[in-house]
């Protein structure tokens, strides 16, 4: 029966590093071999290790070919570091921590070959062509009624910086958290109290970013936020009202 205990030894690693790399979409392959990165150097207190393709083999159970295409998935996307050396068995690899330095997802979904070849023969006696809906978000639109250039527009124009509304990561929180039925209202509120508290802060400004403020901490940030005047106009205005 398995007892795990911190006092064998754990992984330390910070939380907004943990949330970065439960929003960011990695496939299973990839992200096993990446958790074996992190094992291995912040499992040790280490910023690298050498780490032979044996020991990722052994580790996760991967063929060792699609060990090799899983770590140039992850330095494509600039999630990892390897260092080669001559004559060596092993390279030396590192896990990124600065999220903003990532690769963004691309959107498009290719299909393989053989699924590309079932579709045709299924759909080839088919009078009229079949269109199939994209029910994904199209860069620069509130397609599904969620706001994204509205809500980037004004954390840019709160906070000074120049996020861009069609990054992957960017919409990925914010519809996750527009899914759990949070308002425009809502995110106004988290910017602006989050904004007031670390705007003019030099360690917490660097947070003002849509990963962070839109992230599983969001509830917390709007907790914390207070009343925007506009609410507090509409509580003023209900309380005469009921007089």
């Amino acid at each position: 029966m398995a007892n795990p205990q911190t006092e064998n030894g754990y992984v330390k690693i910070a939380n907004e590093t943990w949330e970065a790399l439960t929003a960011y979409r990695l496939p299973g392959e990839q992200m096993q071999c990446l958790m074996f990165i992190i094992r291995m150097t912040y499992g040790w207190n280490k910023k690298t290790s050498t780490i032979a393709l044996s020991e990722f083999v052994e580790a996760t159970g991967i063929k060792k070919q699609n060990v090799v295409r899983a770590l140039n998935g992850l330095l494509s996307k600039k999630i990892t570091t390897v260092i080669k050396k001559d004559n060596a068995k092993a390279n030396v690899y590192g896990f990124v921590k600065d999220f903003d330095k990532w690769q963004p997802l691309s959107k498009k979904i290719t299909l393989s070959k053989k699924i590309t070849n079932v579709i045709k023969k299924d759909n080839k006696r088919a009078s009229t062509p079949i269109k199939v809906k994209d029910n994904k978000d199209s860069v620069g639109s509130s397609k599904n009624g969620i706001p994204y250039k509205e809500i980037i527009a004004y954390l840019n124009k709160q906070s000074g910086k120049g996020f861009r509304h069609g990054a992957s990561l960017t919409r990925d929180c914010i519809r996750a958290r527009w899914n759990e039925k949070y308002t425009m209202d809502d995110f106004t509120r988290v910017i602006d109290a989050k904004c007031s508290e670390w705007k003019s802060d030099p360690k917490m400004s660097k947070y003002l970013r849509p990963e962070t403020l839109f992230g599983r901490k969001f509830e917390s940030y709007l907790n914390e936020a207070p009343k925007t005047s506009f609410e507090q106009q509409t509580i003023y205005e209900k309380l005469e009202v009921r007089r």
